[in-house]
């Protein structure tokens, strides 16, 4: 399995050298944060904290703390990672945020009939790739994105920004940059609507063969509602959300502009918080739109949340993980942060 994911990671990497857009923004879309994962992303509405930049800058402006979150990620067996560094600061109007993001599949190993015994013989079992003359590559996409979010109103929160991305496969690379906007909105306590242009300025990403790949803007939308337990100290926050995009959006190829159709891709999640301390979540996601039997993505995860009374100017500390199905392999991510 791992030796046929490297292979379709390639075939698929190869695609997007060429200038082909389907599969232009995949990377883009995985997420970071267990904490959001774990819910489905189904986070639009109720972003916060350091993971605000990527899935809402909007949501920046909510936090009063500065914030600081790292995590580890590996999907289908370990053949792919993530590994993320984010962080949030308040200003005197509203709050920065900075994303640093790596994905990559390492350790590929390149083979062509000229790394053969005898390149000048077909591949067999006496003639099988010399190990001095194979080399090894990656596949790998970086991200830096920084955001700005600030209340308008009491009620209305907004925010932008900047993705700067860098492709790399083997030695060949590529740069782009792109522009996200993105709302929140409280009408009522405990109801939270949010929404999301991404690369609203239609993210190029130039190649130095000279190829482009295009991510066409696609809007995120989701709404959440909380309810609060005071006698058992709790919160329930259920959400939900879904994305509209023209049909070659970048990730993968989206429903076209049709609202309501149940073609767009779908996300429910579920948190539930005790004291503030422990946290439950559930979620499914189906990020290819294909909502016939089968395509959801089942997630879960598990957070705590702590105070150190005894370390100065450390407000509180969490560890978090999540847990998503996949039909290739499961996929698991590993979360820390810190607010000072």
């Amino acid at each position: 399995m791992g030796r046929f994911m490297c292979w379709a990671v390639c075939v698929l990497a190869g695609a997007s050298a060429e200038g082909a857009t389907w599969f232009a923004g995949d990377f883009l879309a995985v997420g970071i944060g267990p904490r959001a994962v774990g819910m489905g992303s189904a986070v639009v509405a109720t972003a916060d904290g350091a993971d605000a930049p990527y899935w809402n800058p909007a949501g920046l402006a909510t936090g009063s703390a500065r914030a600081v979150a790292v995590e580890h990620a590996e999907r289908f067996a370990g053949v792919v990672t993530h590994d993320a560094l984010s962080a949030a600061i308040p200003l005197q109007s509203g709050a920065l945020g900075v994303v640093l993001f790596r994905g990559a599949v390492d350790g590929i190993i390149y083979a062509d009939s000229t790394v053969l015994a005898d390149p000048n013989a077909p591949l067999s079992a006496n003639n099988l790739p010399d190990p001095d003359k194979v080399h090894t590559f990656s596949n790998a996409d970086y991200l830096f994105h920084i955001a700005y979010g600030r209340t308008l109103w009491s009620a209305i929160r907004l925010g932008a920004g900047v993705k700067l991305i860098r492709r790399t496969i083997d030695r060949t690379g590529a740069f782009g940059y792109g522009l996200d906007l993105g709302a929140q909105w409280n009408p009522v306590p405990h109801v939270a609507v949010g929404l999301v242009m991404r690369d609203i300025s239609t993210t190029r990403v130039s190649w130095d063969n000279g190829h482009t790949d295009v991510v066409y803007p696609s809007l995120h939308i989701g709404s959440a509602y909380t309810w609060t337990f005071p006698e058992g100290s709790g919160r329930l926050t259920l959400a939900a959300g879904s994305v509209f995009g023209p049909e070659k959006a970048g990730y993968g190829g989206f429903a076209p502009w049709r609202i309501g159709d149940a073609a767009n891709p779908g996300v429910l999640g579920a948190e539930y918080a005790w004291r503030e301390s422990i946290m439950i979540r559930v979620g499914s996601q189906d990020v290819r739109g294909l909502l016939g039997p089968g395509s959801s993505q089942i997630t879960a995860g598990f957070g705590i949340r702590s105070a150190l009374p005894w370390v100065p100017n450390l407000r509180r500390i969490g560890l978090d993980l999540s847990w998503m199905r996949h039909s290739l392999r499961d996929s698991f991510r590993l979360g820390a942060m810190v607010e000072l």
